[in-house]
């Protein structure tokens, strides 16, 4: 990931991403389509430290599970190599809800620059966020601001051309239940090889392997290093130990995650 060439910006939808991708690239802009999709591709350029940059303006997501176009589009394009930084703008209002998309992209091991926007229409609900525990728990950087303001898109600037020298390397992790951290373990040493040719880690691979991505899955099938029986059979038995789905297990892990990190980050009143 470090090598790569642009900066990718991706967010929820009415996260104001489009409104700051605006503001950071004014009129350079050009509109194209992701290749074999229908979804718009929308690339500006900013000049960062006296150096011109391209951006590239991901579709509104709200997950990287890769079950629409858009979400597919977004996933693939982080995972090319083409990207050295990603560009993960929040609504600080509704701050829980974004965050998924978060910690989906953290465990994907890239590099991610945090910028909450709309911070003033929060303040004006009586909503603070905490942002130096917020980076502190992610460990990434983490910027608050409002993507209206025009100062403010250039204080996105500054963060930007800092985190693209430092590519923050966060060593973030959830710790999922005992029976899914022991598949991960044992998988992983299999998983260097796919892992690097998908773009991502070794842990993300497995996981998403347990969330039934069919992608992931049959590249790990091909491979050889896992058999489809070797997948089906330890999936069978951590559905029938936890007594739920193993992707439904996996994103309750996230959730139970972000409502614990909000009750920290987020004071009300």
């Amino acid at each position: 990931m470090a090598s790569g060439k642009t900066i990718a910006v991706v967010g929820n939808p009415n996260s104001g991403k489009t409104t700051l991708f605006n503001g950071l690239t004014g009129s350079n802009q050009r509109i194209g389509n992701w290749p074999g999709v229908t979804v718009e591709k929308k690339e500006g350029t900013v000049v960062l430290d006296g150096r011109e940059m391209t951006l590239v303006d991901l579709p509104g997501i709200y997950s990287l599970s890769a079950h629409s176009e858009d979400e597919r589009a977004a996933r693939d394009y982080i995972l090319s190599g083409e990207p050295g930084l990603v560009v993960n703008i929040l609504d600080a209002t509704n701050l829980e809800r974004n965050l998924y998309l978060t910690l989906q992209l953290l465990e994907m091991g890239v590099p991610v620059l945090a910028v909450v926007n709309m911070m003033d229409l929060a303040a004006a609900k009586e909503i603070r966020i905490d942002l130096v525990q917020l980076e502190a728990k992610l460990g990434i950087p983490v910027l608050g601001i409002s993507a209206t303001k025009s100062k403010e898109v250039q204080l996105v600037k500054e963060a930007i051309a800092r985190a693209w020298q430092a590519k923050p390397d966060s060593r973030f992790r959830i710790d999922y239940p005992a029976e899914i951290e022991t598949i991960i373990k044992q998988w992983t040493p299999a998983l260097g090889k796919v892992a690097l040719d998908l773009g991502a880690n070794e842990r993300w691979t497995a996981l998403k392997m347990l969330e039934q991505d069919p992608w992931v899955t049959e590249k790990i099938i091909q491979s050889g290093v896992l058999s489809q029986s070797d997948i089906k059979t330890a999936i069978s038995g951590l559905e029938t130990a936890l007594n739920d789905t193993s992707d439904v297990l996996i994103a309750d892990s996230r959730y139970s995650f972000i409502q614990v990190l909000t009750g920290q980050v987020i004071l009300r009143g």
